[in-house]
């Protein structure tokens, strides 16, 4: 949990301004369509840029491709290294590829391939071209993002390409360890294969891709994933089976890059994730099993008859196996939490939930925010976007429980850990995102929800007043 995370956003989607630091737990709060989800997903696709290297290989090797299909990819190289061809050439020969050899290229390649997969991840995950997520009425976005000891300025103007712009440059004085590990998978590459290629630029090639999968595997992000729980989540597995065709089933990632007609890459991905879930739990596999008897009174159960067959969810209760979609709306909405609780989510991850008191009660509400916070003290930093005062009232008590600091209480949340973030209409008649007080003793500001329940109020106010003038 020690990684800072922060982004700065320009004319993205329906925001004009923004700017974020995660925490622990951090909090989206603001009317329908403000552009909460559009932050959310924008926040998984930079931490998939950064992370889908180490967690599915595919997708990195498609955006090596990508880039050195052109056949001038490697001239500039060639070019600025005059050298780097002969040593090339001398790689043949030899037992060991030298790291200090490929070294000078790093900078260079890391920058051309965070353009290119930051840019797939955006395109994957809003199943949308890059001109369509820029503001209406603007010509381009920034994003700015500092991801623990890496800081990136990325520009996007219409028609053109990503641009990072400025970032810090790639550590190449790398720890000891990292070297070995880097040095260890170039000395496993195919020799064969280096001797059978004359060309210095098709070697050049190679070695690229050497250098990137091998390198990027080894950063501090390899053990971050971002997960995200859409809106909308419940229907989603209820006919998830209907959207599973053979098209979808042959794709891993079922939102195509390339047809924006499909679905968009969130909703894409959580489906293969229900689809895909590991044969065993996962380390919050207990607080899950609490999860599910104090919200549930049962517990969620996977099955699959068949190989050729899709996995089966079903609510248990005492002895019998009810299906989905004649269990109740608590249940059916509760489900994609628990099943991520049980089988994916693990220390250290970032999840994204969209609206987790959806259907809920408000008892119940209350329930789902004390096991908000204990994954919270599990290692679990958590994205929340919300329309529930309740919610938010409670998760203000436990960080008053944390400022009592009692020992008894293994359940709260200090003031610092926690971020929350109203997304506001401007004059310009699009939305900023500003940071609301959190403070040990009143908790999270409720000024949106405020204006809410005082507009109420003075309508109730008037119409009463409205009457008795009538009775007199």
């Amino acid at each position: 949990m020690g990684y800072n995370f922060e982004f700065e956003i320009k004319n993205f989607g329906p925001i004009e301004y923004g700017k974020i630091k995660l925490r622990p737990l951090t909090l989206f709060i603001g009317p329908n369509g403000s552009g909460k989800s559009y932050i959310a997903m924008l926040i998984q696709s930079i931490f998939d840029s950064h992370t889908r290297s180490g967690e599915n290989m595919p997708v990195y090797l498609d955006s090596i491709i990508n880039i050195i299909s052109n056949e001038d990819f490697a001239k500039p190289y060639l070019n600025k290294f005059p050298d780097l061809a002969k040593r090339l050439e001398e790689f043949k020969s030899k037992e060991k590829i030298p790291f200090e050899s490929i070294e000078p290229l790093i900078e260079t390649i890391f920058k051309a391939l965070y353009e290119d997969r930051l840019s797939q991840e955006l395109i994957y995950a809003f199943s949308s071209p890059l001109d369509d997520l820029i503001q209406i009425g603007k010509e381009s976005f920034q994003i700015k993002t500092i991801m623990g000891s890496y800081s990136a300025s990325m520009n996007y103007k219409k028609g053109d390409k990503l641009i990072l712009r400025e970032h810090t440059p790639v550590n190449t004085n790398l720890e000891d360890d990292q070297k070995k590990f880097i040095i260890s998978q170039l000395d496993k590459i195919d020799k064969p294969y280096l001797s059978s290629h004359s060309n210095s630029q098709a070697m050049l090639e190679f070695m690229i891709s050497a250098i990137m999968i091998f390198g990027l595997r080894a950063s501090e992000f390899l053990r971050i994933s971002c997960r995200y729980l859409p809106a909308a989540r419940s229907g989603i597995v209820l006919v998830r089976k209907k959207i599973l065709t053979d098209e979808y089933k042959k794709n891993p990632f079922f939102g195509n890059k390339s047809n924006q007609d499909q679905l968009s890459g969130a909703v894409s991905s959580f489906i293969y994730n229900i689809h895909n879930l590991p044969e065993k739990k996962g380390p919050l596999n207990n607080l899950a099993k609490d999860f599910e008897r104090e919200l549930i009174n049962g517990e969620i159960i996977k099955s699959v008859q068949d190989e050729r067959m899709y996995p089966d969810i079903k609510y248990r209760y005492l002895d019998q196996c009810i299906p989905l979609h004649r269990a109740s709306s608590t249940v059916s909405e509760l489900t994609p939490i628990i099943l991520y609780l049980k089988y994916i989510v693990k220390r250290g991850d970032v999840l994204i939930i969209e609206e987790p008191e959806a259907h809920l009660h408000p008892g119940n509400q209350l329930i789902l925010a004390k096991y908000l916070v204990k994954l919270i003290r599990k290692g679990v930093r958590l994205i929340i976007t919300t329309h529930s005062d309740y919610l938010l009232q409670k998760l203000n008590n436990f960080i008053l429980q944390g400022a009592i600091k009692s020992r008894s209480c293994k359940d709260y949340l200090l003031s610092r850990e926690v971020g929350a973030y109203v997304f506001e209409k401007s004059e310009s008649d699009s939305y900023t995102i500003n940071k609301l007080e959190v403070t040990k003793h009143d908790g999270i500001s409720d000024r949106d929800f405020s204006k809410v329940v005082e507009s109420l109020y003075e309508e109730t106010v008037a119409l009463k007043e409205n009457l008795y003038s009538k009775e007199i």
